[in-house]
């Protein structure tokens, strides 16, 4: 399970360029984390820029509320580097923030409930990436939220910033689904409050068309077996 976490921001180690290489091809393996939030920082003199750059990342998550911490996943042998990595848990800002939006959209949506409903993993997701890209001064207005960027002389510094899957959700939302002629809704509301009102949608969508064909498949598979049987001639 990803517990505690829910969000990942893997950052490229500028002070090992063989690691920006090796981080495309080996980013699933990178399993073990040592966390580097007991540290003791370096000195202005002494910080190599991969590691300065990524406190300075962290420190801009955690001057907006969110719950971040620093460190080190290897990437393969010893040999191979290293790669930064900010893991982020749920936090009071991100709640914070969930609020906000909600009171937005009360504003515009009269069909909203004006009781606040519980916050769901999606909306977790969605608040964080809302506060990393809008709020932490790591984005602009042109990025999707979620996004962010840092460059350091020129450099990216960002690798990649993703949620993390729940491979205990998944797995039994998968074994259950397995066993089901159809989607009920109470299986589309779990999907829409873990994933999002997108992927839930797309499912419902998917379960109708399977529904409200078998009908039509069912007759074509009649005729079928007629014209196989030489009773029908077209």
């Amino acid at each position: 399970s990803r517990q505690p976490y829910l969000w990942a921001v893997v950052l490229n180690d500028l002070d090992d360029p063989h690691t920006i290489s090796r981080l495309k091809s080996l980013l699933p393996e990178m399993l073990q984390m040592q966390s580097l939030s007991q540290r003791p920082k370096a000195g202005d003199g002494d910080a190599k820029p991969g590691e300065a750059s990524a406190r300075e990342i962290l420190k801009r998550m955690r001057d907006v509320g969110l719950d971040a911490s620093l460190h080190r996943a290897p990437l393969g042998a010893e040999e191979d580097g290293y790669a930064y990595v900010i893991l982020i848990a749920h936090s009071q800002a991100v709640h914070d923030e969930y609020v906000r939006h909600y009171t937005v959209r009360l504003n515009m949506e009269e069909a909203l409930d004006t009781e606040l409903p519980r916050i769901t993993t999606a909306d977790k997701l969605t608040a964080i990436s809302r506060l990393l890209t809008e709020r932490a001064n790591l984005g602009h207005q042109y990025m999707s939220p979620g996004e962010i960027t840092y460059m350091h002389d020129d450099l990216e510094v960002v690798f990649a910033s993703f949620p993390l899957h729940d491979r205990g959700f998944n797995l039994k939302l998968a074994t259950e689904w397995g066993l089901m002629a159809e989607l009920s809704e109470a299986h589309l509301r779990l999907v829409r409050d873990h994933y999002g009102e997108e992927l839930a949608w797309y499912f419902a969508l998917l379960d109708f068309t399977v529904e409200n064909l078998f009908p039509v498949a069912a007759i074509g598979f009649i005729v079928e077996l007629i014209k196989l049987g030489g009773d029908l001639v077209i």
